[in-house]
């Protein structure tokens, strides 16, 4: 487990401004899972410095799950705070492809100096993290049926997985790597999470959550997908438990 200590202060004050309300507040629990639809971007330089050599780099996306516990405190009827403590499976894809000229007779397939080669990479990330969301609940209308959700988010990276697929000029190169000192992803995240909910019945709440991330996951100075974001939906289903 990989656990870095960068995110955890934030945490730790998210927590304790949640905790730190009076004592007459409403507490509630719930049980919350859903679907995570993610993906990543990054710096749009890359793309641009890519195609001048001629190069294309996309990412593209995955789908995870999300389940855990919903902590909420009323302190007000218009104002809600919200805690979701989550094991979090997100990911993402980076593929790209392009063509090279040779130096001359060498490598994998020997050939003239000057001829046109053509290559395809394709690199796809699992992370299994620990999630806190640290929100603001705001009920809409005399029913409150509708509400909106906005604050803070912290991911912990638990364990994470990349598999490979490299094609160069016919030739295949795939695999898996599992271990966390080889998968260049960085132990944690932080950002802003914005979304709704509406309240189907007392007991069943169905709502989506947007999770824009603002640290850079890129843990390769090698690399040149530098400024590595993700970006997830989250889209669950709360049950509310007890009063």
């Amino acid at each position: 487990m990989r656990i870095r200590t960068g995110v955890v202060p934030a945490a730790l004050v998210a927590l304790a401004l949640l905790l730190a309300v009076p004592a007459h507040a409403q507490n509630r629990i719930g049980v919350i899972g859903g679907v995570n639809l993610s993906t990543a971007s990054f710096d749009p330089s890359v793309s641009s410095a890519l195609s001048e050599e001629g190069l294309t780099a996309d990412s593209k996306g995955k789908t995870g799950f999300g389940v855990g516990i919903s902590f909420e405190r009323t302190l007000s009827p218009k104002v809600n705070l919200r805690l979701h403590g989550l094991f979090n499976q997100i990911g993402f894809g980076i593929e790209g492809n392009g063509t090279f000229t040779t130096a001359g007779a060498a490598g994998l397939r020997a050939s003239p100096a000057g001829a046109v080669g053509t290559f395809e990479v394709e690199n796809n990330y699992t992370l299994n993290e620990f999630n806190i969301d640290a929100l603001v609940n705001l009920p809409v209308g005399a029913a409150a049926r509708f509400s909106i959700n906005a604050g803070m988010f912290f991911s912990f990276l638990m364990s994470d997985k990349q598999t490979f697929r490299n094609v160069f000029e016919g030739d295949v190169v795939e695999g898996t790597v599992d271990d966390e000192d080889e998968v260049d992803i960085k132990g944690n995240d932080a950002g802003i999470g914005i979304g709704a909910e509406f309240k189907i019945t007392p007991k069943v709440i169905v709502g989506a959550l947007y999770r824009l991330g603002l640290v850079d996951r890129d843990d390769d100075v090698e690399t040149p997908f530098n400024s590595v974001k993700t970006r997830a939906v989250f889209i669950y289903v709360l049950i509310p438990i007890g009063g």
